[in-house]
């Protein structure tokens, strides 16, 4: 009998994200799995899109600014918001 070669089982299921190299896996969401980010920076690049469309948040400033605060915790401050300047910049100007 010959086995199929097509199995996930044994996998990890990882994947590192493409903005923070954070590794990761699914969450259930969907959408960011597909574009390979972590969730975190799945979000702030969607905040990022908003700002450039629209010139503002999408979400409420201070969830905004908890996820960068994540980032930067993951990544560093300086990496977070070279990362996603837009959106650092439209929180520093929000203060």
């Amino acid at each position: 009998m010959k086995r199929s070669t097509s199995s996930n089982f044994g996998k990890s299921g990882t994947y590192a994200c493409r903005c923070c190299q954070h590794v990761t896996r699914s969450t259930g969401r969907g959408d960011n799995e597909n574009a390979e980010m972590c969730a975190i920076c799945y979000d702030l690049a969607g905040e990022s899109n908003s700002i450039s469309d629209t010139g503002e948040l999408y979400g409420s400033a201070g969830s905004v600014r908890a996820d960068l605060d994540k980032l930067a915790a993951r990544v560093g401050a300086d990496r977070a918001r070279a990362l996603f300047p837009d959106v650092a910049a439209h929180l520093d100007a929000a203060v």
